[in-house]
């Protein structure tokens, strides 16, 4: 049987774009970190980038840059979710 996904274990590149993947909603994204969130209360460093990110005016970003920054904070609480999801590990 043929693999339709030949490249699925190969590395992603530091420099790459991401795009969270479009199965996955706005809305999902934000609960997935809410949850992360609420499931690691004491990681205090990733909590205040977070804040940081929330705490700024009202108006978000466009939704497709909203989309990777989601992800990104994300991957600060849940890194193996946010490599599965498609995000470059947080250097």
């Amino acid at each position: 049987m043929r693999d339709g996904y030949e490249n699925r274990n190969h590395g992603i590149p530091a420099g790459q774009v991401f795009i969270p993947p479009a199965w996955l909603s706005t809305e999902e994204l934000e609960d997935e970190l809410l949850h992360a969130i609420h499931a690691n209360p004491n990681e205090q460093t990733a909590l205040s980038i977070i804040d940081e990110y929330f705490a700024g005016d009202d108006a978000f970003e466009p939704e497709p840059q909203h989309r990777k920054i989601l992800l990104r904070l994300l991957s600060l609480l849940w890194p193996c979710l946010a490599d599965l999801l498609g995000c470059p590990p947080v250097g």
